[in-house]
């Protein structure tokens, strides 16, 4: 039953009650306002329809992010979770969770479009926004009626990053590692000898290694599952054989790259390998009174999985390559799959 009453002179006080449902309460600048919805609060209770907004309207989505930076962001892999979070913040921070709609959430997309992001950015901040609003339904208590990013369409990812390595980049990455990183190297050969993820290398122990069965298990940064969610297990080549060979085994066991404390400090390792190793090629084209070119510019260390996969790719089938890097679907194979035109030119004869 609902009640109605004159709160001063300008606001109107509405407060529905009934059995099996909490009470619920609004207040309206219009009476016509608020009879309008009182009547369809209780056609919802009714049918069976009502869902409890006032925790959605008392929550920010400010107050979602900052729970999950506590307890979702430390078991994910990549600095975009963060970025996308800031992001978040600052577009729907303040605004209750109820107020985001698919309307409020497309023009976040067109503005960010607009504004010259990459295709693959808006998807991951999307992304991102979509299971935070998921999570706040299904497991912290902010009921929602259905998830307003679903319905917005995401844009096209057109140009998939394909960048392999060039020239003598594989030797000069290798030349400037320093006594004090001395695992940056096997970290180097390993990600191009099994296409692992740099997180999932970092969180390898040594338990995961079984060099008699010549596997190594690939459990993520969590240690409970890959970027996916599963265990795999990967097969090692000779060259990954030789690099755990070379590699001191400790007694406890424990992690094989144990001397970076963090996913973090493994990114800002290779960070400073890569200016280090473009520092180097430029003085020494300097030295030779030569021009430098493009070689180790905007090298990720995903590039590395990419060149992993690309090599495999020339000695194994595409649901082979799938199996061993951890994909579910050929088409995700396919992208990494970028076999050289001269390749499959003297493959035809």
């Amino acid at each position: 039953m609902a009640t109605i009453r004159k709160r001063g002179d300008f606001q109107w006080h509405v407060q529905v009650r009934k059995k099996g449902f909490p009470t619920q309460t609004r207040t309206f600048l219009q009476r016509v306002d608020a009879e309008r919805w009182a009547k369809e609060t209780e056609i919802q209770m009714e049918r069976g329809l009502f869902f409890d907004r006032s925790v959605a309207e008392k929550t920010s989505v400010s107050d979602l992010t900052g729970i999950y930076r506590d307890q979702i962001l430390p078991t994910k892999r990549g600095n975009h979770f963060v970025a996308c979070l800031k992001a978040i913040d600052a577009e729907f921070g303040e605004s209750a969770v109820v107020r985001v709609t698919s309307k409020s959430v497309a023009t976040w997309r067109d503005r960010m479009a607009a504004s010259g992001l990459a295709a693959g950015t808006i998807r991951k901040r999307l992304a991102v926004l979509s299971k935070l609003l998921d999570l706040a339904h299904r497991e912290w208590g902010v009921a929602l009626a259905s998830n307003p990013v679903g319905s917005v369409s995401r844009p096209v990812e057109r140009n998939h990053r394909d960048r392999r390595l060039v020239a003598d980049e594989e030797e000069r990455l290798l030349a400037a590692v320093t006594p004090a990183q001395p695992a940056a190297g096997p970290l180097i050969r390993l990600a191009l000898a099994t296409g692992a993820r740099q997180g999932e290398l970092w969180a390898l122990e040594w338990s995961d290694i079984e060099l008699s069965r010549r596997v190594m298990r690939v459990r993520g940064l969590s240690g409970e599952g890959s970027k996916n969610g599963e265990v795999r297990e990967v097969p090692l080549s000779s060259s990954a054989m030789a690099v755990f060979e070379s590699m001191p085994r400790p007694l406890h066991g424990g992690r094989v790259f144990a001397c970076w404390g963090s996913s973090q400090a493994a990114h800002h390792m290779w960070a400073a390998l890569l200016r280090r190793a473009r520092r180097n090629y430029v003085d020494e084209c300097k030295d030779k009174g030569a021009d430098p070119d493009g070689r180790l510019s905007g090298l990720r260390f995903h590039d590395l999985r990419h060149e992993a996969a690309s090599r495999m790719a020339e000695k194994l089938s595409v649901h082979e390559l799938a199996k061993i890097m951890g994909w579910r679907s050929i088409q995700m194979a396919m992208r990494y799959y970028h076999p050289r035109v001269e390749e499959l030119a003297r493959k035809l004869g």
